[in-house]
């Protein structure tokens, strides 16, 4: 494996501002960033379009279209939210909740969407094939280590009854369809041991000066 020691800062594509739009509309930011819809007479070709660009250098940028979607998901993901307060009969949710702890020697961070009761919820907003296989290719993606992470640094700070779920929302449409998964606790289980196993790996990596 290659290890990074710094964490990758690279720019990110318009469906991860997509994604981190309807994040801060629904949990707020907790970067601070600032959310600009790119008017569509902006042609970053030109020299107007350059100038308007660097001036928002510093801002997540959206089309105009992302900006239709996500104001007909966010009602939507607010409305899943409400219900799970419901269910778990908790009058709000918190948001951008922060759980940290020690792996193996390896201090990790992960930080959940939404605390709602006893429930870690986090949103995705992910393309309708995604959305589809979502159950599918669970267990081959990040979304199982984050479940894990969630599971065990939760219960190592004292939430030993959580429950995490995924809120997945349907991004690329007007007329998105909106899910709550709940992850089984057999599944949390076996996540959170590979992050142990990946854990010790890093920390063996770490001490033998092999990171690049």
């Amino acid at each position: 494996h290659d290890y990074l020691e710094a964490p990758y800062t690279g720019s990110g594509s318009k469906y991860t501002a997509g994604g981190s739009a309807l994040d801060a509309a629904l949990t707020g930011d907790p970067s601070g960033k600032t959310f600009v819809v790119k008017p569509a007479t902006v042609d970053y070709r030109t020299n107007a379009g350059k100038a308007w660009r660097d001036e928002h250098a510093d801002c997540e940028i959206i089309d105009a279209a992302q900006d239709r979607e996500i104001r007909q998901a966010a009602p939507l993901a607010r409305e899943a939210i409400r219900v799970l307060c419901g269910h778990y009969g908790v009058e709000s949710a918190q948001y951008q909740t922060t759980l940290r702890g020690e792996v193996g020697g390896l201090l990790l961070q992960v930080r959940p969407d939404v605390m709602v009761g006893p429930a870690w919820v986090d949103l995705k907003y992910v393309n309708s094939e995604s959305f589809n296989k979502f159950d599918r290719t669970f267990v081959d993606s990040r979304y199982y280590l984050q479940a894990g992470l969630f599971h065990g640094l939760g219960r190592d700070a004292g939430i030993s009854a959580a429950s995490v779920s995924f809120l997945l929302v349907e991004s690329g449409t007007e007329f998105p369809r909106c899910e709550v998964v709940e992850v089984p606790a057999e599944v949390l289980e076996t996540a959170w041991a590979k992050v142990q196993r990946i854990a010790a790996e890093i920390v063996a990596v770490r001490e033998r000066g092999l990171f690049v």
